[in-house]
């Protein structure tokens, strides 16, 4: 006689995926969930069931397959990769070779050019998702990957004073 336990098992192994229509726990729309992304996520044993790509842990998840609720493909891409954070770049100097990332309502990070990925210097004001690790004077940023580039980013700069004196193209206009 067969144990019950295998014989899910063996129902799990043998029942055929298909397109699911589910809810995205995060913004309520729904979403298809394809057959492919379902094999690309199969679960190493056959009892756990599968979650879609880039589900991470609620506060309430333990991190394990099934825990984390479905994304759908937006959120997913809005926010940041598990264990990984996003901020934006305060400075790099490019001749030192070492920066400063700011994050939402927490401390400034150090970046140093050997923690970038992709890219070989960055500039002030662009969107990166890194890992955070420490040294001996605190947190820093490590595998750094810039998501958006400072000319991509929508960054309210502060208005500056109209140039004022006899360069000014406004009043040299009055005077003639």
């Amino acid at each position: 006689m067969v144990p019950a336990a295998l014989r899910i098992v063996k129902l799990m192994a043998n029942r055929r995926i298909h397109d699911e229509i589910l809810y995205c726990d995060r913004c309520g729309i729904s979403f298809v969930w394809s057959v492919e992304e379902q094999r690309a996520q199969e679960p190493e044993s056959a009892g756990e069931r599968p979650t879609p790509t880039g589900a991470g842990p609620t506060a309430a998840g333990d991190g394990k397959p099934g825990a984390s609720p479905p994304l759908c493909p937006g959120c997913r891409l809005l926010l940041p990769a598990r264990g990984r954070e996003r901020g934006m770049v305060k400075w790099y100097s490019m001749r030192k070779r070492y920066g400063f990332l700011v994050r939402r309502d927490q401390a400034e990070l150090f970046v140093a050019a050997s923690a970038l990925q992709g890219v070989r210097l960055l500039q002030s004001g662009d969107l990166v998702e890194f890992s955070l690790g420490a040294n001996e004077q605190g947190p820093i940023a490590e595998a750094v990957r810039v998501v958006a580039a400072a000319a991509d980013v929508n960054v309210p700069l502060p208005e500056e004073p109209a140039p004022r004196g006899r360069f000014n193209a406004a009043a040299r206009s009055r005077r003639l």
